[in-house]
């Protein structure tokens, strides 16, 4: 019975692939990277000044919590 071949036919087995990554590949790569630096320098501030604000925001919260629990005479002391 004859063994069906691998996906190379014999003209092909003879062509070597080029080593290294393509330069219009690193090119690319080297844009991306570049944009994803960018994108974490100019976001990046925001997302710190909203994680700040929400720990602002949640500390007052639980501040007038335990200011309304003493108000009721439930707190804790």
């Amino acid at each position: 019975m004859h063994k069906a071949s691998s996906g190379r036919s014999g003209r092909n087995a003879s062509h070597q692939p080029s080593e290294g990554i393509p330069d219009s590949v690193k090119l690319h790569l080297v844009e991306d990277l570049l944009t994803a630096a960018m994108a974490v320098r100019v976001f990046g501030r925001d997302a710190l000044t909203v994680l700040r604000r929400l720990a602002a925001a949640s500390v007052l919260m639980g501040m007038s919590e335990l200011r309304g629990r003493r108000e009721a005479g439930g707190g804790e002391q």
